[in-house]
């Protein structure tokens, strides 16, 4: 998103090659800003689902098989959104301060500076709470990071606007910005709508078209009763449905929950090749074990007869010089 306002900033300046965003705060945005909710949800996110949960369902790793969490609509969707978000932040913040190009009372004019940095603040905030639509559970960890990036950010604008000799491009920017109502209020029009947005879609995902996933999370929220009631009904439903497709003599959808069973059976059916293949090499090698047993005792007994026969040979052979 700060990629693509400075490139709709070049159209407005004809590609002229003119810095949008201050240095100082604009090479900090990957580094510091924005880096800290995404490493909490990387190491912190759960997925939403309980301990038993895992162990006793394994349908619920069948997403990760069937790419539901990434694949090209999900990446083109974020695309898009990227672009509007970008093409809305940067057309209100320039349509309330750039067009005037006149902040306070005393009607001076202020540069572009404080058009650059209300946009700037609009996106680091905005991408900061996104983190929390993102996350399956919502923990202390994830929750301390994006306080922390999000109220991290000012001191940043504030430390670059108190050395004008090193960085006099934001001199003065940081009262004008945070001390303006209208400022204020933009920022909350800028990065609102877009959040509002996002909640409706993954409120409206979640209700038409829930993945097992989610399936699995709503009916962690439900007591033992609630459940009870809920799998009679669906077990009615689907013996209605049944019928209902009988009558009709049609040929039955094969839902993503059904290959998802399918997916499992055949996981199953490997697995139990698998046990019963190591179970005959098991066999296997215990019945070669025992035959060696017997040759070796079958040795042992060769042995011994033969010791048997020449002591008994060599008795016998001086009771015969005896007779003579």
């Amino acid at each position: 998103m700060v990629a693509l306002s400075m490139y709709i900033f070049g159209w407005y300046s004809a590609f002229s090659g003119q810095q949008f965003f201050n240095d100082a705060i604009y090479i900090l945005y990957n580094v510091c800003l924005t880096a800290l909710p995404i490493l909490a949800l990387a190491v912190f996110d759960q997925g939403g689902l309980s301990r038993s949960t895992l162990e006793n369902d394994p349908r619920a790793y069948l997403s990760v098989a069937h790419k539901h969490f990434f694949h090209d609509t999900v990446f083109l969707s974020w695309m898009l959104r990227a672009v509007w978000n970008s093409l809305w932040i940067f057309g209100c913040c320039f349509f309330v301060v750039g067009l005037g190009d006149v902040s306070g009372e005393a009607g001076r004019n202020h540069g572009i500076w404080l058009l650059s940095t209300t946009v700037y603040t609009a996106v680091v905030l905005l991408v900061t709470l996104r983190i929390l639509f993102e996350c399956q559970s919502i923990n202390v960890y994830v929750i301390a990071a994006v306080i922390l990036s999000f109220f991290g950010y000012f001191p940043v604008v504030l430390l670059a606007n108190a050395m004008p000799s090193v960085n006099p491009n934001l001199s003065g920017i940081y009262r004008l910005v945070f001390h303006n109502v209208l400022i204020w209020a933009l920022l909350i029009m800028c990065v609102g709508v877009p959040l509002l947005v996002d909640a409706f879609s993954w409120g409206w995902r979640r209700h038409v078209s829930p993945t097992y996933v989610n399936v699995l999370q709503e009916r962690q929220r439900l007591s033992k009763a609630a459940l009870l009631r809920l799998d009679q009904g669906s077990v009615f439903a689907g013996n209605m449905q049944a019928s209902s497709r009988v009558r009709a003599r049609n040929v039955p959808h094969v839902s993503q929950a059904q290959r998802d069973d399918q997916l499992l059976a055949k996981i199953r059916r490997a697995l139990q090749l698998q046990q019963s293949q190591q179970e005959a090499a098991k066999e296997a090698d215990s019945s070669g074990e025992t035959a060696q047993r017997r040759a070796e005792a079958l040795g042992q007994f060769t042995d011994i007869r033969s010791c048997a026969d020449a002591a008994r040979v060599t008795v016998s052979e001086p009771n015969a010089g005896a007779a003579h």
